[in-house]
């Protein structure tokens, strides 16, 4: 079992998990194209071809793919999987569709937390990168440690949607 289940190996997503494993997290990673989260493995870092098993290997699920309706299309056939765990989405989109997200999570018995990411891949693990989050404030101050790794965390609101809106307002 690892710290964290991290779905998305992307620009931003792989830097993020370059920036866990760098500061001790165990990652179990997923991605879509298991290259790329293969080419990711390391220490601290274990790849699985298999969506499922990476969500239960870990109490805490991080996403970070292209938007919310991926996500919700990742979530939604491993409801059992979901209780008790933190969910955070670190994509970026409208907020109706974080909202939707979050009842689906919620709907499962897990802890949502969206995460509104305003930076660049290259700013991950800097000052430099601002993520704001709204959502299950309980689930947030459990983990912000962790978030505080990825840059400047700031919650906002238990409304899941309000990062979002703000972000999506300042572009």
């Amino acid at each position: 079992m690892s710290n964290i289940s991290f779905l998305g190996c992307g620009k931003m997503g792989s830097n993020m998990i370059k920036s866990l494993a760098s500061a001790g997290q165990t990652l179990t990673i997923w991605n879509r194209s298991s290259e790329k989260s293969h080419s990711l493995s390391g220490e601290n870092v274990t790849p699985l071809d298999s969506l499922e098993d990476a969500l239960k290997a870990s109490p805490i699920i991080m996403i970070s793919v292209l938007g919310y309706e991926p996500a919700c299309e990742l979530l939604e056939n491993h409801g059992s999987i979901l209780e008790n765990k933190i969910v955070l989405q670190l994509s970026n989109g409208k907020p109706k569709d974080a909202k939707k997200l979050n009842e689906l999570v919620v709907s499962f018995g897990g802890k949502y937390i969206d995460g509104a990411v305003g930076g660049y891949p290259s700013q991950v693990a800097s000052q430099d990168l601002q993520i704001l989050y709204s959502g299950n404030q309980e689930a947030f101050n459990k983990i912000k440690p962790l978030l505080e790794i990825f840059g400047n965390a700031i919650f906002i609101s238990e409304n899941p949607s309000s990062a979002s809106t703000l972000v999506n307002a300042s572009l």
